[in-house]
């Protein structure tokens, strides 16, 4: 039987914005590729083109926890749900008031996550008009992968400090 460390690794999904425009591959459970559509960004702005990146991460991370909540169903011992204890209802909102932000190597574009729920761009003015969409997209993958990672760390850290901490 498959383990769950070993089918989370082997996840792979694929996303596109509303508009068609940007692009997300998820490898993994912290392997993300952004792409957007040659001139897009240049047409767009950076406004838009940092609002498009956050609806686009927001669906990779969303699609991402539906598949790991399969992937646990699938995998971990099956059984009746319990209802939650107060240690979980601690984690959760704990977990929604969760805040990470990461900033590309060059400082052009940043990113900002709360909660996993919102997920805001803060690019530079001017990035869009000197990277062009290819290194724009470059840019967000670097910043994505670093918040992902982040993000796993920060919640690895909170489940310490809610199930494992003793007062």
């Amino acid at each position: 039987m498959t383990t769950y460390p070993e089918a989370a690794a082997r996840i792979e999904l694929e996303v596109m914005t509303p508009n068609e425009q940007l692009f997300g591959r998820l490898r993994g459970k912290y392997d993300v590729t952004i792409t957007i559509a040659p001139g897009f960004a240049e047409r767009a702005g950076d406004r838009e083109t940092a609002v498009q990146l956050g609806r686009l991460c927001r669906l990779i991370f969303m699609h991402r926890a539906q598949r790991l909540d399969r992937v646990e169903e699938e995998t971990m011992q099956p059984g009746p749900p319990e209802p939650p204890s107060a240690k979980d209802l601690e984690f959760q909102r704990r977990y929604e008031e969760l805040t990470v932000s990461e900033t590309s190597s060059d400082g052009t574009m940043t990113l900002t996550v709360v909660g996993l729920s919102n997920w805001t761009w803060d690019i530079a003015s001017g990035t869009v008009d000197r990277r062009g969409s290819d290194g724009v997209a470059a840019n967000a993958t670097e910043v994505a992968n670093a918040v992902a990672l982040r993000l796993a760390d920060e919640v690895r850290k909170l489940n310490i400090r809610v199930y494992h901490h003793h007062d």
